[in-house]
């Protein structure tokens, strides 16, 4: 990679600036594409102002070799243009990787399918679709553990609160990838200008209900897990949102829950050439 530059979108975001972070400790250079200066400073760093949907060619440096497409607009009541957004953006980013011959990895979800019910599952697989997978990347990750993210605050939830509902009993299934596996798979992928779609988490099948348990259990914290059924927690969670109330997991969240179903991943890390670490040892990490 010696030479050259990734460009990733959503730099500013959980899964973005780690993998900025990553890619400098690597020795790689990386151009920063968000709204705001990165808090970080580094030699081989460098910002492109960056709004998802918006025009964004004019000054944007012509030794970019790679676009990895992190940023995401969330759907919620007050953000009903995210489908929008999101796809124009996935596409302009791809006419310029067309344009300038640059390798193009998106990083999809295990939510997007043909079954998906949430918007983020359905948009995801929507923009899967704008792909050439024989020449553009896509990644459908499981749930990524880090410090930020949705999983940082279902763990904030479960050390803190006295009762957590589950919806339909938590029996949905989970499949997880710690952040730093993550980054060094992308990395990989990257050197290797990787194309095709691939499913990027450990093949262990973890029950929503389960992963709370073993979170609870590791901070010694003893909540009392209550099964509710998602149709009686949609209408709660959807007139949190409205009121700008921040939740752990949104209505987005439980739609995807409700949609959720195992992959097999085991052939497409075998293929990648990487290892994964399980839940209770990236959660022993972190």
């Amino acid at each position: 990679m010696n030479g050259e530059t990734i460009a990733i979108t959503g730099s500013g975001g959980f899964i973005g600036k780690a993998l900025t972070q990553y890619l400098l400790a690597q020795g790689k250079s990386v151009t920063a594409m968000q709204r705001r200066k990165p808090v970080i400073t580094h030699e081989k760093l460098r910002w492109h102002k960056y709004e998802l949907g918006e025009a964004f060619e004019e000054n944007f440096p012509q030794d970019v070799t790679a676009i990895v497409h992190a940023a995401v607009s969330v759907y919620t009541p007050k953000n009903k243009r995210a489908d929008e957004l999101n796809t124009k953006g996935t596409q302009q980013l791809l006419d310029w990787c067309r344009k300038h011959k640059a390798h193009f990895v998106f990083l999809s979800t295990q939510s997007a399918h043909e079954e998906a019910l949430s918007h983020y599952g359905r948009n995801k697989l929507h923009n899967e679709r704008l792909c050439d997978l024989s020449q553009d990347l896509v990644l459908r990750l499981g749930l990524v553990l880090g410090h930020e993210g949705l999983f940082a605050r279902v763990a904030e939830m479960v050390k803190k609160a006295k009762f957590i509902p589950l919806p339909d009993g938590g029996k949905q299934p989970v499949q997880t990838i710690h952040i730093d596996d993550l980054c060094r798979a992308i990395d990989r992928c990257l050197a290797q200008r990787r194309a095709g779609r691939y499913y990027l988490a450990h093949p262990e099948v973890l029950s929503v209900r389960k992963l709370y348990e073993t979170v609870a259990q590791k901070f010694g914290a003893q909540p009392r897990f209550v099964s509710l059924p998602t149709w009686m927690l949609m209408p709660a969670v959807r007139t949190a949102e409205l009121l700008g109330l921040n939740l752990p997991a949104g209505s987005e969240n439980l739609l995807g829950l409700k949609a959720s179903r195992a992959a097999e991943t085991q052939g497409d890390i075998d293929k990648l050439g990487v290892q994964l670490r399980d839940f209770r040892q990236s959660i022993s990490e972190l």
